[in-house]
C-alpha cells in the first residue's frame, strides 16, 4: 500500500522515532492516530540507535519517557522495545518484517512524521516497506506534507527542547509534565546534544 492518508480501523500502528525527548507533538500524534484515523492501538517504537548517526540519549531513558507520554492513553498506546530486543540495528523495514511474522493476526501500519518525508529515499528498503503495509503521515507545522496528512500538529522539535534544557529553560507546555520531571530528575540533555 502506498504512502498517504488511510483509515486505520483494526490496525496496530507503529509510531517510531528517536523520542529524544518525546514531546506533546508526539502525544497529539497518538491521539490523531487513535481518534482521527481510528487505529486500534499505537505502539511507540523508539529507535535503539539512530540509523543516520544522530546522537541520542540512552535507550532506557527514551523508553521510560515514552512510557510516561503514553500513560494517559492506558492500553491504547504502549511502548515497544523491539529494536533493543533485535540487537539495536534500527532498520524500520527489518523490524516491521519481524513484527509481521511474530504477530500474524495483527494488521500493522506505520506512522511517520512529516519531518521525515525528505529522508524516505535514504531509508533501508523503503520501496519494499511501502509495499509491506500502510504508511500514514502525521503532519507537523512547518513541514510540507504534500497533502499526505489531514492536519498539522504543532511545530515542537526535540532538538529545540534539548537546547532549552541546556540553557536552563523550562519545558512547560512542550512536553508532558511527567516527562519534564523525568528530564530534570535524571539531569538529561544538559549539554544540549
Amino acid at each position: 500500500m502506498s504512502l498517504g492518508l488511510s483509515a486505520l480501523a483494526g490496525h496496530t500502528v507503529i509510531y517510531g522515532g528517536s523520542f529524544n525527548p518525546p514531546h506533546l507533538g508526539h502525544q497529539m500524534g497518538c491521539l490523531y492516530l487513535l481518534e482521527g484515523l481510528g487505529a486500534e492501538v499505537v505502539w511507540l517504537m523508539p529507535v535503539f540507535a539512530h540509523p543516520f548517526g544522530k546522537a541520542v540519549e540512552s535507550f532506557g531513558h527514551r523508553a521510560a519517557m515514552c512510557r510516561l507520554l503514553a500513560s494517559p492513553f492506558g492500553e491504547r498506546v504502549v511502548v515497544s522495545e523491539i529494536e533493543r530486543e533485535l540487537g539495536g540495528q534500527s532498520r524500520t523495514y527489518d523490524t516491521l518484517v519481524h513484527l509481521c511474522a511474530a504477530h500474524p493476526a495483527r494488521r500493522f501500519a506505520l506512522a511517520i512524521g512529516a519531518d521525515n518525508l525528505d529522508e524516505l529515499p535514504r531509508w533501508h528498503r523503503f520501496a519494499e516497506l511501502e509495499a509491506l503495509l500502510p504508511i500514514v503521515v502525521v503532519g507537523r507545522s512547518g513541514y510540507a506534507n504534500a497533502g499526505l496528512a489531514a492536519i498539522d500538529l504543532p511545530a515542537v522539535a526535540s532538538r529545540e527542547l534539548r537546547a532549552r534544557v541546556a540553557r536552563g529553560e523550562s519545558l512547560l507546555g512542550l512536553v508532558p509534565e511527567t516527562v519534564a520531571d523525568y528530564v530534570a530528575k535524571n539531569r538529561l540533555f544538559r549539554d544540549g546534544a
